[in-house]
């Protein structure tokens, strides 16, 4: 992840009260407004993400109203279906809270001869959520390793079972730990699983759930609940804790600023594929669809949606890319 990169976040504000963040993450003001000359027409079918669904309906939602001749179409059964869609050609945009695979990609080179073009729309904080009254102070990657997965690939050979594993005492003692996450068809069961269990196996008690917003309001009903999800879909009643990839570093929690200078261990980018050949321009509908995304509109969807903007730097450098015709 390149800092010089991302958005400064010269002014940010981020509370964090009573276990929640909320943040209010500003737009660079230099970025260019969306504006078009053309009519368009056409189909813009979007395939991929429930992590980006809001944002996906916001933003075709905002594309209508530029664009009304343009059929619009959004599917988000997972980052997985992404590449599936765009190979078969399902889908002209498959947005991803990941990258593809050497395989996804190898799979979409075989049929067209070049590979997807990857575009980074966003950045995103995947929080560690526990129930608001669970007085734990924070937990590392062995930590998560030994309660989601227990092939225990981080280093930490010992079961987690109940809070009092990891400390806890008094009523937490024997509490029984309830893992929450997401379902295969999700990008960020893979990069959990890559991430923070070191490419371990889920263990089978770990609930499978379809969305962020499930995994949140379990965590919130469940005393002994903890689940990952992303800051935008925070709760009164859970709490995020602070966290740390390894021992001896410093427990710190997800706000903005540790994300982007790393010291958050669970930041990630948010991308849109598209199949774009090359040696030709991209297709105009797509065009005006990415500068849709990466304008001040799009990227105040983001912020308002509780993700990272992107910056005026990095969002120039990825449209020169795209401009480039081999």
């Amino acid at each position: 992840m390149n800092n010089k990169l991302l958005l400064p976040l010269l002014s940010i504000g981020f509370c964090l009260t009573t276990g929640s963040a909320k943040a209010a993450l500003p737009v660079d003001s230099t970025l260019p407004d969306y504006s078009t000359t053309s009519e368009l027409s056409g189909t813009l079918s979007s395939v991929g993400s429930d992590s980006l669904e809001k944002i996906m309906q916001q933003w075709q939602a905002t594309f209508k109203q530029r664009h009304p001749n343009v059929q619009t179409k959004i599917k988000a059964k997972g980052s997985s279906t992404a590449p599936k869609a765009l190979i078969k050609e399902e889908a002209n945009i498959g947005p991803m809270s990941r990258k593809m695979k050497r395989t996804e990609v190898k799979a979409f080179k075989e049929k067209y001869g070049y590979k997807p073009t990857k575009i980074p729309v966003a950045m995103d904080t995947l929080a560690i959520y526990v129930h608001k009254d669970n007085p734990i102070k924070g937990l590392r990657f062995a930590d998560l390793d030994s309660i989601f997965s227990h092939e225990h690939k981080c280093g930490k050979h010992k079961e987690i079972k109940v809070w009092g594993d990891l400390g806890l005492t008094g009523k937490w003692k024997n509490q029984t730990i309830h893992a929450y996450g997401r379902n295969k068809k999700s990008g960020t069961y893979g990069y959990i699983k890559k991430r923070a269990l070191c490419n371990g196996a889920y263990g089978k008690e770990v609930s499978q759930e379809e969305n962020f917003e499930s995994i949140t309001k379990k965590v919130a009903v469940s005393l002994g609940g903890i689940g990952y999800a992303s800051m935008a879909y925070q709760n009164k009643s859970v709490r995020i804790i602070p966290m740390a990839k390894s021992r001896g570093q410093k427990l710190v929690l997800p706000t903005p600023e540790n994300t982007l200078n790393r010291h958050y261990p669970l930041g990630r980018f948010l991308y849109v594929y598209i199949n774009r050949d090359p040696t030709k321009p991209v297709a105009e509908v797509e065009w005006e669809f990415i500068k849709l995304m990466l304008s001040k509109q799009g990227q105040e969807i983001i912020s308002n949606n509780g993700y990272i903007p992107l910056s005026l730097k990095m969002i120039k450098k990825t449209l020169k890319k795209l401009k480039k015709v081999k």
